[in-house]
């Protein structure tokens, strides 16, 4: 078994997380009260429409869309290569 000492540490570890980590996420736009914009990769090759309201974060190997800053989409491309190694 672990250190008894750490035990406390450990606990307030897992509310800390569980805090952090809560909260309900806003609710997705209306369709028909949607506008409608487009986020083109040209290093990947692709246009992507997507709502006004998301916000677009580039990230290493892709973008983040985020709708009132809760993660809505991940996208990441990776080239030929690194496909293979994946097995993909």
């Amino acid at each position: 078994m672990g250190n008894p000492r750490t035990l406390p540490y450990t606990v307030i570890g897992c509310i800390l997380l569980t805090v952090a980590c809560g909260g309900d996420p806003p609710p997705n736009p209306a369709a028909d009260q949607v506008s409608w914009r487009s986020y083109t990769d040209d290093v990947a090759g692709y246009t992507l429409e997507l709502p006004d309201a998301y916000e677009v974060q580039p990230h290493e190997g892709g973008l983040i869309l985020r709708l009132d800053g809760y993660l809505v989409v991940s996208v990441s491309h990776v080239d030929e290569a690194f496909s293979s190694l994946q097995g993909a």
